[in-house]
């Protein structure tokens, strides 16, 4: 990763920290995204497609696609095209977390113009 030395975790910068960070958890998430251990992806097909077209996507498509289709189940009309920018606010969290146990994730300070706090 460009920018990111050992000095980076030394001097314990977070903001750099936090791309290699992201990318170990997005490789240990994405190796568990298939149909085989977790069959309820098959409710994401959309419209006109197989089973094999599902098969066909990548693990980061799936969860995107996931992500996107709690964001419709809980009636938001916001949609994500990416694990980056477009999740950096913490607003789909937000929604998907709160639409998965709204016991345990309420929607309070979805609203903070605070970036850092809102996540």
């Amino acid at each position: 990763m460009i920018g990111i030395v050992p000095k980076t975790f030394i001097d314990k910068t977070p903001h750099l920290m936090m791309g290699p960070l992201w990318q170990i958890i997005r490789i240990w998430v994405s190796q568990s995204i298939n149909l085989k251990s977790t069959p309820e992806l098959a409710r994401l097909l959309q419209d006109g497609e197989e089973l094999s077209d599902l098969l066909k996507l990548s693990p980061e498509q799936i969860l995107i696609r996931w992500v996107n289709w709690h964001l419709a189940k809980a009636g938001d009309e916001r949609r994500i095209a990416n694990l980056g920018k477009d999740v950096s606010d913490s607003y789909a969290l937000f929604k998907v977390l709160n639409n998965i146990d709204k016991s345990k994730c309420s929607l309070d300070g979805i609203d903070n113009e605070d970036l850092n706090a809102r996540a």
